[in-house]
């Protein structure tokens, strides 16, 4: 086995089938080695029916909705180095998979991922101005390794923690536990990020985000977590693109509604909901 990958899949039925055919797609020669665990959590869908009709795809169901109890149960049958951690809603070519990998496997990095790109093509005209701001920004820019729906651990890497903890942010606690010097956005490979159609399931995914980046925080209080976009950082992008303004306005906006709406919601002691877009799972 050159490889294991890990999918964690909730209610995965619309969109399982275009992660599945991208990554088995049997164009490359290395595909044959991957070891591909599905793991199926809370499912009410048909979404495991589905992942069993591709062949050698290991189809395990647990009971609890719980993206954390999947991959520590996928990472308990895996056998293979480096691991991939796949979202199922992330679209990613068995050639861009097989480049990745090989990266990892010949580089001194710990932690990897591929280069995010992002379909807009059913967003609307706000939810595109957020994007072309927020891709600019450091968070991207940097190139230590974004992780947006998959990243990839080394043995070594992986050997860095047991299992993954109870936390919303799964790919912010991975980034947190690597220097820059041993984690890297990977040139040569892309993956495919489907964004939200309108603004509200942008809030939605956002705000779940910065939920997981602060009780990160919390947890790790030396580690800078969600702190990679600042003000500065937003000013040099206008200054480079004064084009975008109304762009950044609508970005402001909308980080604000949402930093607000997840300082009430702690303040008031209101219980996490797990919140996910699916206008680009239709």
């Amino acid at each position: 086995m050159m490889a294991s990958i890990i999918i964690p899949a909730h209610n995965e039925s619309n969109v399982i089938d275009r992660c599945l055919k991208a990554i088995l797609k049997s164009n490359t020669s290395a595909q044959k080695n991957y070891e591909v665990i599905v793991v199926c959590n809370g499912c009410s869908d048909d979404t495991a029916d589905k992942a069993r009709k591709y062949q050698g795809v290991n189809v395990i169901e647990i009971s609890e909705a719980s993206k954390v109890l999947a991959l520590n149960k996928g990472d308990s049958i895996a056998r293979s180095y480096p691991r991939v951690y796949l979202d199922a809603d992330i679209e990613i070519s068995a050639e861009s998979l097989q480049v990745a990998i090989e990266k990892i496997r010949s580089s001194n990095y710990l932690a990897a991922s591929p280069t995010a790109t992002f379909d807009l093509g059913s967003s609307s005209v706000l939810v595109k101005c957020f994007y072309a701001i927020w891709t600019k920004l450091p968070y991207f820019s940097s190139g230590k390794m974004v992780g947006s729906g998959i990243y990839l651990l080394s043995e070594k890497g992986r050997s860095r923690f047991s299992n993954f903890p109870d936390l919303v942010s799964d790919d912010g606690f991975v980034r947190a536990l690597f220097n820059s010097s041993e984690k890297s956005t990977l040139d040569g490979c892309r993956f495919k990020v489907f964004a939200p159609r309108t603004v509200t399931e942008l809030i939605k995914i956002k705000r779940r985000a910065l939920f997981g980046n602060r009780q990160l925080s919390m947890q790790q209080p030396g580690a800078d977590i969600g702190n990679d976009n600042g003000v500065k950082d937003l000013l040099l992008v206008i200054l480079k693109n004064p084009w975008l303004i109304p762009a950044a306005i609508v970005y402001v906006l909308i980080k604000l509604r949402i930093k607000t709406e997840v300082i009430a919601e702690e303040k008031e002691g209101t219980r996490f909901v797990w919140e996910r877009d699916n206008s680009s799972r239709v």
